[in-house]
């Protein structure tokens, strides 16, 4: 079976490197056309999650505003 579920992964925490590569990759993207796969593809990091980048898009998009 998968034990992807199972295991509790390390938190991720966002390191001004990662929150710039985060930024950059966004602002080459677009705000409009940021979503987080392609952001989380782009961004290349080893354990960057969907849901990790999705969350930080969120609370970016309220900072933007």
């Amino acid at each position: 079976g998968r034990q992807g579920k199972t295991l509790k992964r390390p938190r991720l925490v966002w390191t001004p490197q990662l929150h710039k590569r985060f930024v950059d990759v966004v602002a080459h993207l677009g705000i409009k056309n940021a979503v987080p796969k392609t952001i989380m593809q782009l961004m290349n990091v080893e354990g960057l999650t969907r849901e990790n980048v999705a969350s930080h898009l969120q609370k970016y998009r309220l900072y933007l505003k």
